[in-house]
């Protein structure tokens, strides 16, 4: 079985890597055939947009999917986690409860208690997709980049004059 961290997924980043490289594999096949084919007036065609925002969409959708297995189990890790801790969490306050009705010590029990919240807490803010900001950041310029070679491809081409 695999042992997994929810706190710290930086060895699954690898696939978010991965899903990256895919996902700017199919913009540079994009901008390649944009470079080749688009002409100015496609621009004033709704098809074109409609294609171009359907392509960029897929290529959010291929940075994801390919990642979801990666995500399912760091979402499972998760979930088990947070069984152990609401299983130890419920037992805690009960017995807690019954020190409380006993008049007996509470602290060590509270503490328990308390910390285990905190835990629990922290369990649902960890993170199940294996990627980072920097990822994200790089993805979503990446759609760009079609774009803006077809606009520095007319720009130059209107300052040849060609």
């Amino acid at each position: 079985p695999l042992k997994t961290d929810i706190f710290d997924v930086t060895p699954f980043e690898t696939f978010g890597r991965h899903s990256l490289t895919l996902a700017l594999a199919f913009i540079g096949g994009m901008t390649l055939s944009l470079l080749c084919t688009f002409q100015v007036e496609s621009l004033y065609v709704l098809e074109f947009w409609a294609a171009y925002i359907l392509l960029a969409l897929i290529t959010v959708l291929i940075f994801f999917l390919s990642m979801r297995p990666t995500h399912q189990v760091l979402s499972q890790a998760k979930e088990q986690e947070q069984k152990e801790v609401r299983f130890r969490l419920l037992r805690a306050s009960r017995d807690l409860m019954r020190r409380v009705e006993q008049s007996g010590d509470v602290d060590s029990v509270a503490a328990e208690v308390n910390a285990l919240k905190v835990y629990e807490d922290l369990l649902k803010e960890a993170q199940t997709w294996p990627y980072n900001t920097r990822m994200l950041r790089t993805l979503f310029v990446s759609v760009l980049i079609p774009l803006g070679s077809i606009l520095a491809r007319e720009v130059v081409s209107f300052l040849t004059g060609e």
